[in-house]
């Protein structure tokens, strides 16, 4: 029985070969016209039928798998559809926090490469006006400027294991020395111009804000000195930390000592509402 329908499914195969590549077409369609095309159809299952199996088998083992329908109920789609616009809503706001840290450091200018980011810790519990850094203070060391995007906000005045402290530009106790200078729009964008050769010596005076009492107010009329110029850092301090912004006059009045004129200046902001800084850990 077996050798004889191998000997059948072997004349099959010849005639279907024949069919296919010897025979011109026309006899082939003269045998489906007189053994009519459903007797050749079924004449043909011994070889059509495994051939349809394994090719469905290969196509199973080289395509994916196909997506299986999801099951779940409304409420859970909507409910994981929601979680997602959450994700991608917190995703953008770091990536737009992280833009504008990076486009923090560049205020510093070209020295932005001297300075590393720390983080404010909790402020001065005295009666000064400083910050408190925290956590890994690689780099920092006393006397070293202090930045932020505003301009200055100081120097580190203590470092100890884990904890460093900051002496902002208002409190009582500090003083530096500055340039007047006057922005103003160009057609290549906005300058900073120098206003007078004046050397003023600013004070903190410990209400956020500061003030400069050495200059007559001779000298300050001349120079044509105005409320909305600023005070920048100079040579005293280290070149990346020069050419910082230090404060905004708010205004200039007669001063309580004779011939003199009192400055008050703002800083760019609150310097105590500062989360993080900029500390000089390299260069000079």
């Amino acid at each position: 029985m077996s050798l004889k329908f191998n000997h059948i499914f072997l004349m099959l195969m010849t005639l279907s070969f024949l069919s296919a590549f010897v025979l011109p077409a026309r006899f082939s369609e003269l045998g489906r016209e007189h053994l009519g095309s459903q007797f050749i159809e079924t004449l043909f299952i011994p070889i059509s039928r495994p051939s349809y199996h394994l090719s469905t088998w290969i196509r199973g083992q080289v395509e994916p798998a196909a997506v299986t329908e999801d099951h779940r109920a409304e409420d859970d789609v909507k409910a994981e559809n929601d979680r997602l616009r959450q994700q991608v809503i917190q995703l953008q706001a770091q990536i737009e926090s992280l833009k504008a840290l990076a486009g923090e450091k560049k205020t510093l200018g070209q020295g932005e490469s001297s300075y590393d980011r720390f983080t404010v810790s909790g402020t001065d519990s005295g009666s000064h006006e400083g910050l408190l850094l925290g956590g890994k203070l690689d780099g920092v060391a006393v006397n070293e400027p202090v930045a932020y995007s505003g301009g200055i906000a100081g120097k580190i005045d203590r470092v100890s294991i884990g904890s460093a402290h900051v002496r902002l530009i208002t409190d009582k106790e500090y003083t530096q020395s500055a340039i007047f200078v006057r922005f103003v729009q160009t057609a290549s964008g906005i300058e900073a111009r120098r206003v007078s050769d004046l050397l003023p010596i600013v004070q903190g005076n410990g209400k956020g804000e500061m003030s400069i009492t050495n200059l007559s107010m001779t000298d300050v009329v001349r120079a044509g000195l105005q409320a909305g110029d600023w005070l920048i850092t100079d040579e005293s301090l280290p070149v990346s930390a020069r050419g910082l912004r230090i404060g905004k006059i708010a205004s200039i009045e007669k001063s309580k000592a004779p011939l003199f004129a009192e400055i008050q200046l703002k800083p760019e902001t609150g310097l105590l509402s500062l989360t993080s800084v900029f500390v000089m850990v390299r260069g000079n």
